[in-house]
């Protein structure tokens, strides 16, 4: 990695860089720029990764428009997937940040925000994922907004197809909070639930 960070000449500038214009970029290359800025990051160190990845869970990221929208989820895709159990920690702030992307009225956002939930959860420990299921059951009771609901019940789906040794105990919690989903009067909950 130190050979890989010496063709860089600032490569802290250039993180600044990335993070500060990514959301004025076209989503085209967000995506390879959010993979760029994560990268640098971890041949940069420790410290500025966590700096970086806390400004990325606040609220000083906010994102109105669809490409700020689309940046922030690359960001959180690369993320996790060049960073892996070091992120895991923070799965729970990250899928509620994610969730309100998945709820989006922009299919394109939906389905990127889909995808980094996904490659987080097959990514948790089983640990994680027992932290993370109280957080889940709670939201998708007591949410009113049916995209948002069908958010929670996508991601128990997909927790519901984790290992077996990550849903050890979880398991027999999921499937009935899904099964009183299949009821709901809304359609497209009933349809996301079977």
């Amino acid at each position: 990695m130190p050979d890989l960070m010496s063709f860089f000449k600032e490569p802290k500038n250039l993180v600044e860089k990335i993070f500060v214009d990514i959301k004025t970029l076209p989503e085209s290359t967000q995506l390879g720029q959010a993979y760029l800025a994560v990268g640098l990051l971890k041949g940069i160190g420790h410290r500025e990764t966590v700096e970086y990845l806390e400004r990325l869970l606040s609220t000083e990221m906010i994102t109105k428009t669809r490409p700020e929208k689309t940046a922030r989820i690359f960001l959180f895709t690369a993320f996790v997937e060049i960073f892996g159990r070091f992120v895991e920690i923070h799965a729970n702030r990250i899928i509620e940040i994610v969730i309100g992307y998945m709820a989006d009225s922009v299919e394109e956002v939906r389905n990127v925000a889909k995808r980094v939930v996904q490659t987080l959860i097959l990514k948790l420990s089983s640990y994680s994922v027992q932290k993370l299921l109280p957080f889940l059951l709670n939201g998708l009771e007591n949410e009113s907004n049916w995209r948002v609901k069908i958010s929670y019940i996508w991601i128990l789906g997909i927790m519901a197809n984790c290992s077996a040794r990550q849903l050890q105990t979880s398991l027999p919690i999921i499937v009935p909070t899904l099964s009183t989903c299949l009821s709901n009067a809304h359609p497209n909950i009933r349809n996301t639930a079977s």
